[in-house]
């Protein structure tokens, strides 16, 4: 397993935001570009191989995949940082920045036994511990490939360990990859 992450703030970005017009103020283009890059790094190509898009192909929801299947990647963001997740089996990754939530807002996304478990979280610790279940049940989405269109209730995680996941009766590995202490992550394989 590689995993590889930058931050859209880092200086060695600013030419290449002025090269390709990217507006240094709005985040999802900037992490888009961070993304590619790491992207060109991981596989040694110039970016503009990357930014092509020859090397790719999708899957019936967006998900991009190598055309020779070589290797199994994905990419998140949020705010700042940008990662990237890549191996010889499928993976993917998610990462949350933690800020404050109410995880009555979002109930719809958790299972009874997930919301039982957040209920029981001190609240000050609650925001952490409802990013942390969000990064799961959007990591397995990507695991899969449907994205939030896979329906986020359709994966349960075992809770209060953290360690695995199912959907549909497969199992998934949840692996910790918290990349700084203000944000949460999942990088999630096959069982």
């Amino acid at each position: 397993m590689i995993v590889l992450h930058d931050t859209i703030t880092n200086p060695i970005y600013q030419p290449l935001y002025k090269q390709y017009r990217i507006d240094v103020h709005k985040f999802h283009p900037r992490q888009s570009l961070v993304g590619k890059c790491l992207l060109a790094k991981l596989f040694h190509v110039p970016l503009s191989k990357i930014i092509s898009g020859d090397m790719f192909i999708h899957g019936r929801f967006g998900k991009p995949y190598l055309k020779d299947h070589s290797l199994s990647f994905n990419i998140t963001n949020s705010k700042e940082q940008v990662i990237l997740a890549a191996d010889k089996t499928p993976i993917a990754v998610d990462t949350e920045k933690i800020r404050p939530i109410d995880y009555h807002r979002i109930h719809r996304a958790f299972t009874g036994d997930e919301i039982n478990y957040l209920a029981k979280v001190p609240k000050d610790q609650r925001s952490r511990a409802t990013l942390k279940l969000w990064t799961i049940i959007e990591g397995v989405l990507k695991q899969v490939g449907t994205g939030l269109n896979g329906g986020v209730r359709t994966v349960h995680t075992l809770v209060p360990d953290l360690k695995t996941a199912t959907r549909k009766g497969k199992q998934y590995r949840l692996i910790p990859y918290n990349v700084t202490p203000e944000y949460v992550g999942t990088i999630i394989k096959d069982l």
